[in-house]
């Protein structure tokens, strides 16, 4: 059965409707997004063990389950974890006035309606072009105007990965530190899981916080920075402590170019 006919019998749609469903659905898509990127983590463990890198490995078999369990070439377990990046944050001046324009370079949005929405809410005293008007809005007023954009386009999705592209200067990986000093501010992981539990005070938020020592690497998948299934790796030392809790780690993990690494075995 080929992939598009498996695809209709999950789901009764074809392929470009699906996609759409997604696209508007920002929740689905991070949740897809997230075991799609699992899966090209298991590509790339095949790989590893293909070239001899590592000496094994096996994915979850449930739910409580951490995303990969791999056996060195030493023989010991090692646990990975698999987590998205961060999409570019659309949150200061100039790059909320970057993003508006690519969107209009791209076609998504009109330029002509989007300056008569400006002029009408924004700026009902000028008489200017759509460059001026744009640069004489102020941060609430730039943030009020992309809620007016669809929501495929203002939420986190292929829009916002193609415009994160884009800004890329080095595109290529394997010379990590340099690829990992390009962005600005530095990548990060909302690094916590994604079920709610609760401890014996009915606490929810502590548990969703990973336990130090509980995970040995983090694989990191940077294709909501760059359009490509590829991963950073991070030893459990590069990861911070949460600081209101000292036997869990940060749920905000900044990764810190010169501790990770494009090569899983560097981090073994």
């Amino acid at each position: 059965m080929s992939n598009t006919n498996t695809l209709y019998e999950l789901t009764g749609l074809e392929p470009d409707d699906l996609a759409e469903v997604l696209a508007e659905n920002p929740r689905a898509y991070m949740a897809v997004k997230g075991a799609v990127a699992e899966k090209h983590l298991e590509k790339y463990l095949e790989r590893a063990k293909a070239t001899g890198s590592i000496r094994n490995f096996r994915k979850a078999s449930g739910d409580f389950d951490k995303d990969f369990y791999l056996t060195s070439n030493t023989g010991s377990e090692v646990i990975v974890e698999c987590k998205n990046v961060q999409v570019i944050p659309v949150t200061r001046k100039q790059v909320m006035k970057e993003f508006v324009i690519f969107c209009i370079s791209k076609g998504w949005i009109q330029q002509n309606a989007l300056l008569e929405h400006i002029i009408s809410d924004y700026l009902p005293d000028q008489d200017a072009s759509f460059e001026c008007s744009l640069e004489l809005l102020s941060c609430k007023n730039l943030e009020s105007l992309l809620r007016f954009l669809p929501q495929e386009i203002r939420k986190s999705g292929l829009p916002r990965f193609q415009f994160s592209a884009e800004k890329m200067i080095i595109e290529d990986i394997g010379n990590t530190l340099p690829f990992l000093d390009q962005f600005d501010p530095p990548l990060k992981i909302d690094f916590q899981r994604t079920r709610n539990s609760t401890d014996g005070t009915g606490d929810t938020r502590v548990r969703r916080f990973y336990r130090v020592g509980e995970i040995n690497v983090v694989a990191a998948c940077l294709f909501s920075r760059s359009l490509k299934w590829e991963f950073v790796f991070g030893h459990e030392s590069s990861l911070q402590i949460h600081p209101e809790f000292s036997d869990r780690y940060s749920n905000k993990l900044v990764i810190q170019p010169e501790s990770w690494t494009a090569d899983l075995s560097n981090v073994l």
